[in-house]
């Protein structure tokens, strides 16, 4: 990834992150519904993974990055619910 940087100048340190938070963690909350249905789990558990990337980007992360949170609990949402209708 770093080297897209080095050889794209318009690529920003910040546009680095927000497609690392996006596709990383985006893809990981869509696991994360997926297996929650899978292994027949209580759906409050979706609530985790938002809830930890929340408390850890009030801590460490730029505020913009908050909202990110609400992003990852719909996708894992919307990834349980899809499966449930099959």
């Amino acid at each position: 990834m770093t080297l897209v940087v080095d050889k794209l100048p318009f690529v920003t340190r910040v546009a680095m992150v927000e497609l690392v938070l996006i596709l990383i963690n985006g893809l990981f909350s869509i696991w994360t519904g997926y297996w929650i249905y899978k292994h027949q789990q209580n759906w409050g558990e979706l609530f985790i993974f938002p809830i930890l990337y929340f408390i850890t980007a009030y801590f460490f992360m730029p505020r913009y990055t908050y909202y990110f949170a609400l992003a990852y609990l719909a996708l894992a949402y919307l990834s349980w619910a899809m499966h449930q209708q099959k």
